[in-house]
């Protein structure tokens, strides 16, 4: 739980302002939060459950799925903290192994298990295909089980409760609680030049695959692409990004990108994989970089299949920017060339905030998670 990205970022601040004494955060050895990334106030444990150095090997998958075998059984490791403790209810999300480990302790101490789910929880498991079935059932018990079931998007809602026969609380990204919601840039007198920016994984998601042709178009256009990524300087040919027109920068602290992207960018660029074997990966989850891009008074740039839930999202809230679904360069250049219109820009990015406003205040996230784990969510 830390402010980053992703799903450390969204337990990070649904807790922001939750009172620092009634939690206690505990994380596994192939996870732990960057300290000066915490809650403030927050105690913080740790405990063991494999080693790192697999997780960058060929044997990963099969470190997953010894991991997964005995994760139900490491709640005795547990035991201590929970009686020091005493926890009225048990808070966690659906990455890897560590929920069901989550599941067994709420159930020994017979206390409530609230259930967030942010990612493809099969695919995020990273286990063998032959393995793949048995974290399907698991999730699936305890997803039954659990008090709370909070899904990042109502797609990921609607396919479980299909799968599994109860319903969910859909709880969406969330800006951070001391955002600052800045208003759409007005006339810039810039040259012709535009810059698109792409803040997040290119690894994990294959969005390499489709940030690779947006550089391409944009070169050809005369514009640029700044990739805010943990991709190496020498990926990018790997990734097909080696062009002139693109500026591969590190990851950066969220207050630094806030201000480096309102200097220097002109569209921020959320992409969705087209890739078949990620389709169901596409339809359930929601890039939470979405409800930050919202904050930063910028026009998007949503361009993934008519399935995934980036475009669901997007249409629905019509005018936030372009929407492209379909893989071809030249769906996407007529895009780039709609947004080269600065006109349209501004409208883009007004809409964009208030949309914002409407899906990921602070707030009203919040009252969703508060009244969930109260039991107030009807689930």
């Amino acid at each position: 739980i830390e402010a980053s990205v992703g799903g450390p970022a969204l337990l990070y601040r649904l807790l922001q302002t939750y009172p620092a004494d009634r939690l206690l955060v505990v994380e596994s050895n192939l996870g732990r939060s960057a300290p000066a990334r915490r809650l403030s106030g927050v105690r913080y444990e740790s405990f063991t459950i494999g080693w790192r150095r697999l997780l960058m090997s060929r044997f990963k998958p099969y470190q997953a799925a010894l991991l997964h075998a005995v994760a139900p059984l490491r709640h005795g490791q547990l035991s201590g903290l929970a009686a020091s403790f005493k926890p009225d209810a048990v808070l966690t999300i659906s990455h890897m192994h560590s929920w069901q480990t989550a599941d067994a302790l709420a159930r020994r101490l017979a206390v409530p298990l609230h259930l967030i789910l942010h990612d493809d929880c099969v695919r995020m498991s990273f286990v063998p295909g032959w393995c793949e079935a048995g974290v399907t059932r698991a999730l699936g018990n305890t997803y039954r089980r659990a008090a709370s079931r909070l899904c990042i998007s109502p797609m990921m809602e609607s396919y479980y409760r299909s799968v599994y026969g109860v319903s969910g609380t859909v709880l969406p990204p969330l800006w951070a609680a001391d955002a600052t919601i800045l208003p759409p840039i007005m006339a810039s007198g810039r040259k012709q030049e535009l810059i698109f920016a792409y803040a997040g994984s290119l690894h994990g998601g294959g969005y390499a695959g489709d940030l690779a042709p947006l550089a391409a178009v944009l070169h050809r256009l005369g514009h640029r692409l700044l990739l805010f990524t943990g991709v190496k300087q020498g990926d990018l040919q790997r990734f097909a990004l080696n062009r002139p027109n693109v500026i591969a920068e590190q990851f950066i602290p969220y207050e630094q990108l806030i201000a480096r992207l309102r200097k220097e960018a002109d569209v921020l660029v959320a992409p969705m994989s087209f890739e078949s074997r990620l389709e169901l990966d596409m339809k359930l989850c929601f890039p939470s970089k979405l409800a930050d891009y919202t904050a930063m008074g910028l026009p998007l740039l949503v361009w993934g299949p008519a399935y995934c839930s980036a475009v669901d999202w997007a249409t629905r809230h019509a005018g936030i920017g372009e929407i492209v679904t379909g893989q071809e360069e030249s769906y996407l250049e007529k895009a780039v060339i709609r947004l080269q219109d600065e006109s349209h820009r501004l409208k883009c990015a007004a809409i964009a905030a208030e949309t914002g406003r409407q899906c990921f205040s602070y707030q009203a996230v919040c009252d969703v998670f508060r009244g969930a784990i109260a039991g107030r969510a009807g689930v």
